[in-house]
Order: C-alpha cells, then structure tokens, then sequence
C-alpha cells in the first residue's frame, strides 16, 4: 500500500497535441511524480484528435514513465454537421443533374440573404461548440475520469482550461465523486478579449457566464497564470472568496534545454543582428508593426540586410501568407525568413541560436504569452511588442528587455535603431536574472503547486 497522494489531471490537450496549452500539463504532470503523488492524466485518444490538431510525435519523449494515460474518444458536432452538409449536397446537386428544379429553394436563399444565412449558421453550430469544440469529449472523459477516481482510489481533482470544456468534465467529476478539486485558468473564460460574444446576453453568452460561474462556485481552489487573470475573476463575481484564488505563473522545463548548445558570446563582427519569433500569428496578435518599421528604416536608408535578420519561426502556417505578402510590400523579403511550423524542441534549438528572441503580444491583456518564460530559460533579451497589460508589465517588472507600443512607429524605429547600434558597437545585451531562472523553473513551481494539493486535502479531510 502506497502513502502517495492521488491526483487525477483533466487535459484534453497532452502529448502528442502540439498546442501552446500541452507545456503546463506536461511540466507539472512530470515533476508532481517526482514530489510524492501518482499522477493519471485523462485527455482524448490521439486517434480522435480533430483533423486541424497538429501532432509532434517527440512530445511523448517527455513523459514521465510513471505517468498513467487515460486516453478517450471525442466527438466533434460541427465537425459531424460539416459531413452531413457535404452528403446532402452531393445529393442535392445529383438530383439536380437529373432534371429536378432547384429554383424555389435558390429564391430562398437569394432572398434571405448572407446575413440571414451566417445568422442560421450560427445559432446551429454555436451552442454546438459551447463552451468549445471539445464539447463532444465531456461524456466520455466523464465516464472515463469516473472509473479512474474508482480503480486508482484519486484523492485530488486537475483541470486546465482553455479548452474550458475541461473544467465543465472537472465540474462533473466533482459532483460525482465529491473530491477536493482545483480549476486552473490558464487564459481567461468569459473576459476572453477575442471572443466578445462569451460576454453577450445570447444563449451562448449566458450559456458561457453560467458555466464559468459553477466552475468559479464549486471547486475548492481556482488558480491563474496572471494576477490579473485573477482580478478579474473576482471583480466579476463578487461573492468569490479571494482565499480561494491563486496565481502560479507559467514556466519552463529544464530538461528541454540540457543538452542545447545556447549562443550567448556569438562574434557580431560582418553579421546581421538575428531576432526570431516561435509560433504562429492570428486574430489581432500581428508582427506587421515591426515589418512596417524595418520597412521604413530600409527605405530611408537607414538599416539593410547586414544589420537585421527577422526570423518568424512556425509563423509559415498552412494556407496563411500574409507575413510573407507584407515583407514583399514593404521591401524586406530579403530581410525577413518566415518558416513552417517545426517540432517543439528543434524550435528551441533555432531560438538559442539568435541574438533576441521576439514576444507579440497585441491582444489579450491579462495574459502572458507562455513562450517567454522559453525566451528566460534561454538567458536571451526580449524584443517586446505590447502597448499594455500583463505583458507590458511583466517585461518591464523582469527586466527582459525592450517593450514598444505596436501604434507608436516613432518609438518603435528608434527602439530599433538603438538595439541594432547598441549590437554593431558591442554592447552588452540585457538578459533575465538568476532570481527569475530559479523562480520559473518547473520543479519549483510544482512544489508550489504540491503544496496547495496538499493543504488542500489537508482542510478537507
């Protein structure tokens, strides 16, 4: 008979998903083994991964072998409704072939117009995708997660969200098995600053607050990434207990940079200065501000190919183009590499080989991008694109470098001139103190987190 505490981690996103959201799971899920609990991770089969997930097969290289995987099906609605329309439409052309009039129902459309039809189209799909597209996974990880607290005797609830769906299956967990549960919030739910209509007196909108509500209601412990993840979490619901509310940044994994050769001392004679980004870009979250002002300091002569090198890491996504049409535009193709998504660990390897690492951060201002704590693990200055918010704050708290204004080309251009002379003239790089390296590692955050598991359990036993 093992004295090992038990905890049960609901994350449908886990290696081999290749998400953003996989490193936090993956970090605590490996050290909490190392610190006395057995730990059963419950996420979906990568056999029903939706046909968008990409996979990184070297991921499951960083599994603890003490780990025990629970592996689901999911179901996807839209994704089933996507088919259904596929085969109703061959159908529907076939019986045209064949001499059918078609007339009347293409009247109809024609009246009802694109409006009318995106607004059908959203009232169907939406609340099938509510509070995500991991909707169709709840019965089964319920079911699953159910018969793991039972066979593995499970002591403490996990769940992580965004997908947010996560924490619906840690609320069901909880009321079946009434165990101490912790929902931790990696992004926020309905203060989502690019989903406005979590927010809004719709169906969805209510659907989306009465969720996030129960979660915030009953479990027994709420963490966050960000303080102000958490301010927000109890500005919105006042009768929360702030006791109850923690904040555990994110961090990094030493293991992935053990064994990386991290250039530090590279000789800057006869070579461009190299900035790279990892990761892709979307919605509001964009790099064309600093395109624009290389554009600009190219054209006024200003700077040219042996003084910049950007690098867009992972940015090469399938069918997007837009960073490379911009760099033609603004005359900078020769200045800027844009490469396709790679695997986790030979990214790391080519962000430890530039001079500064790039942080984009024009949306979503309670949050903190996760790849800078890579960026500190790596020693490198942080090249810093954010008008406010949590990042802003957080580079300037840390000391990582330069944070500009993405609506401020003046500064951005001097910002930039400054590094690129401050390089050519030999000047020491800025880069993240001991204190931080220690206070993001891991290991460390991971007794932190053992510790509320524990006292957790302790006031409620």
């Amino acid at each position: 008979m093992t004295d090992r505490n038990r905890i049960l981690i609901v994350a449908s996103l886990f290696p081999p998903a290749q998400s953003a959201g996989v490193f936090r799971t993956l970090r605590f899920s490996r050290y909490l083994s190392r610190v006395g609990w057995d730990v059963t991770v419950l996420t979906v089969d990568e056999d029903f991964y939706e046909k968008t997930q990409a996979k990184d097969q070297r991921l499951k290289d960083k599994i603890s072998c003490e780990l025990a995987v629970v592996a689901t099906r999911a179901v996807y609605p839209v994704e089933s409704l996507s088919r259904m329309k596929q085969v109703l439409t061959l159908r529907r052309n076939n019986h045209s072939r064949n001499g059918a009039n078609c007339d009347q129902e293409t009247a109809r459309t024609a009246h009802g117009g694109p409006t009318t039809i995106a607004r059908l189209k959203d009232a169907i799909t939406l609340p099938l995708m509510t509070p995500d597209r991991l909707v169709g996974w709840v019965p089964f990880a319920v079911r699953a997660g159910t018969a793991a607290v039972r066979r593995q005797s499970i002591d403490v609830l996990y769940s992580t969200g965004p997908p947010f769906s996560n924490h619906v299956v840690g609320l069901k967990l909880k009321r079946k098995t009434g165990l101490p549960w912790v929902a931790d919030f990696r992004d926020p739910w309905v203060s989502a600053d690019f989903r406005p209509i979590r927010r809004s007196n719709t169906w969805v909108g209510r659907r989306h607050q009465k969720l996030e509500t129960l979660v915030a209601r009953e479990a027994d412990r709420l963490l966050f990434t960000t303080p102000e993840i958490r301010d927000d979490m109890l500005q919105r619901h006042p009768d929360l207990a702030s006791q109850k509310c923690h904040v555990l940044y994110n961090g990094f994994d030493p293991e992935d940079y053990r064994h990386l050769q991290v250039c530090h001392d590279t000789p800057r004679h006869g070579r461009p200065l190299v900035m790279a980004h990892a990761g892709s870009f979307y919605g509001k979250r964009t790099v064309d501000p600093l395109l624009r002002a290389i554009g600009r300091l190219k054209s006024a002569g200003q700077l040219t190919a042996s003084d910049i090198r950007l690098e867009l890491i992972g940015a090469g996504v399938s069918g997007r183009t837009v960073e490379v049409q911009k760099a033609r535009e603004y005359g900078i193709e020769e200045l800027v590499e844009v490469t396709p998504p790679i695997d986790h660990q030979s990214c790391l390897e080519r962000l430890a080989a530039a001079d500064v690492l790039l942080l984009v951060q024009t949306e979503a201002p309670m949050c903190i991008p996760g790849k800078v704590f890579e960026y500190i693990a790596l020693r490198k200055p942080v090249f810093t694109l954010c008008d406010r918010g949590a990042t802003a704050r957080f580079v300037r708290e840390e000391r990582l470098g330069w944070c500009v204004r993405p609506d401020d080309p003046e500064g951005l251009d001097n910002t930039l001139l400054e590094l690129i002379h401050g390089f050519r003239a030999g000047e020491p790089l800025p880069v993240p103190s001991e204190e931080a390296l220690a206070r993001f590692d891991s290991r460390e955050q991971t007794r932190e987190l053992a510790d509320l598991f524990s006292t957790l359990l302790s006031s409620t036993r």
